[in-house]
């Protein structure tokens, strides 16, 4: 009687899918460090928030939004991204107004950058 309590409790647990976590392989491990690694090292390319012309509220490395109110200063904010073994997929979305003066977007992904704005006014 016991048995088949036992081997209805088994089958129940696979045929629902419940089955205990499968244990983290070496690799498993070893990505995890590494991607942990350089994306820590990627953290060195953004601009600290202190140097920032703008302001910055980051969901994370590589999402988030920034506004910037500039009269009389120029320069150069790398704003989101990193360094990540993981693919993604970017989408930017701008609202640029200027009365004068130029604003550009670039998008880097290891040695190649595309600018994918670039908007004067005077």
């Amino acid at each position: 009687m016991k048995r088949l309590i036992v081997i209805l409790i088994c089958t129940a647990l696979l045929l629902t899918g419940c089955c205990p976590r499968r244990r983290p392989t070496l690799k498993d491990v070893l990505l995890g460090a590494y991607e942990g690694g350089v994306s820590f090292i990627g953290k060195f390319g953004l601009t600290p928030s202190p140097l920032l012309i703008g302001e910055r509220d980051r969901d994370d490395d590589y999402t988030g939004t920034y506004r910037a109110d500039i009269s009389d200063k120029s320069g150069k904010d790398v704003i989101f991204g990193g360094i990540s073994t993981k693919k993604r997929t970017i989408v930017v979305t701008a609202d640029i107004s200027a009365l004068s003066g130029s604003a550009k977007i670039k998008l880097s992904n290891g040695g190649n950058t595309r600018e994918i704005y670039n908007g004067e006014t005077e």
